[in-house]
């Protein structure tokens, strides 16, 4: 089974990236790339470019018809991650 990056953003700090990816003081996205098919169960590294100043985030994953119409996909993938680290796997 796979997800792909169109049915499932990944996101920093709960929200959507598209959006904040403008506003200072957010990390945004790099990996996945948009429409990047991932599969379910696979290890992959997230990556980021890291915002200053670092503090901790939380990854989630979003599914949905598209970025306007997302809903939690699951649980966190990660709570407290050090933004400074621009990738978690």
């Amino acid at each position: 089974m796979q997800y792909s990056f169109a049915k499932a953003c990944l996101l920093a700090l709960a929200t959507t990236t598209s959006v904040l990816a403008q506003i200072p003081g957010f990390n945004v996205l790099t990996a996945p790339a948009s429409n990047e098919a991932v599969e379910a169960g696979s290890k992959y590294t997230i990556k980021w470019t890291p915002s200053d100043p670092a503090a901790p985030i939380s990854l989630v994953l979003m599914q949905g018809k598209d970025a306007q119409h997302l809903d939690l996909a699951s649980d966190f993938i990660a709570k407290s991650v050090d933004s400074a680290a621009g990738q978690f796997e």
